[in-house]
């Protein structure tokens, strides 16, 4: 799994051995997931939860099914933008 959408985490692996619960402590990758904000024309228009990969192509398709835009012909700029965690399009 990419390392950029894993971190890791200490949790308690609950099992059951001989009718008996047992609880251990163990360090495991979870998936972390981000709050990615999509700006159009510069406006805020909304905040996604998703993991960490492929944040441009999530904001087409997800505009894409909402109707926001039709084809790529919609779209003069899209990038980026690590500082604010956002999908910037024009």
């Amino acid at each position: 799994m990419s390392k950029d959408i894993v971190s890791l985490h200490n949790v308690t692996l609950v099992s059951k051995e001989n009718d008996v619960v047992v609880a251990t402590d163990i360090e495991k990758e979870i998936i972390s997931e981000i709050s990615l904000k999509l700006i159009i024309n510069s406006e805020e228009q909304l905040s996604l939860l998703c993991i960490n990969q492929y944040l441009e192509e999530l904001a087409l398709g997800f505009l894409y099914n909402e109707t926001v835009i039709d084809s790529m012909d919609d779209v003069e700029e899209i990038s980026f933008t690590q500082s604010l965690m956002a999908v910037v399009i024009k």
